[in-house]
């Protein structure tokens, strides 16, 4: 099932599919493009389903400063 376009998880999959080499992200010298988000958070959310998560349940997280702070607050789609 896609993403809605009007929420973050449609603008980011509208990216992807569209300019997945643009820069999504510029922190401190590090940059990570659309499509290496996208590869990140899939990731992320398949090893949460792993651990027997599902979709639409609550997760805890512990955010740092940095790139994967964003990518953390991303998987719930």
């Amino acid at each position: 099932m896609k993403p809605p376009l009007d929420t973050i998880p449609g603008v980011v999959a509208r990216a992807v599919a569209t300019v997945p080499d643009k820069v999504f992200l510029d922190f401190e010298g590090e940059t990570l493009t659309y499509r290496a988000f996208d590869l990140l958070s899939n990731r992320y959310a398949h090893g949460l389903a792993a651990l027997g998560l599902r979709a639409g349940q609550p997760v805890a997280v512990m955010l740092d400063n940095s790139m994967t702070c964003v990518n953390d607050m991303h998987i719930s789609r």
